[in-house]
């Protein structure tokens, strides 16, 4: 359920800047052309300040794509195959208690792989924010 949670969420921002990324390249087409109507020091900063934001979101990429792959868990069955498994479980006395042990053993394993994608899923956000301010700050000066 949190897993699927936060790789739902990792998803919106592929989706966000699968959006913004298209934009800050029109912009730096735009920076980028001879006959635009933005003074030079005006382009330089603004330049600056893109190359910056598309960093930040190229790396926001990659860690969300980082998040959304596909993680390896333990099962405590042992093949896909149903005739393997009743030879396997059928034969065993203790089958309830190892099942118990074993799903036990996953379940840390999957909190701390849980842990790890909400914390790079918090460092995304941030990025996110910080370039969020950065094209506040970029189209803030082209209107003065």
């Amino acid at each position: 359920m949190r897993k699927d949670s936060l790789e739902s969420k990792a998803s919106y921002i592929v989706g966000f800047t699968s959006i913004i990324l298209p934009l800050l390249f029109s912009i730096l087409l735009e920076l980028l052309n001879e006959k635009s109507i933005i003074s030079v020091e005006l382009k330089s900063y603004m330049l600056g300040i893109l190359i910056i934001d598309m960093v930040l979101i190229f790396i926001t990429l990659i860690i969300t794509i980082y998040i959304l792959d596909v993680t390896h868990v333990n099962y405590p069955l042992p093949s896909s195959n149903p005739n393997e498994l009743n030879n396997f479980y059928f034969n065993n006395a203790n089958l309830e208690s190892d099942l118990k042990d074993y799903y036990f053993g996953c379940i840390s394993n999957l909190n701390i792989q849980n842990n790890k994608k909400a914390n790079l899923l918090s460092l995304c956000f941030k990025l996110i924010l910080v370039s969020s301010i950065l094209i506040f700050i970029m189209f803030l000066g082209v209107l003065l």
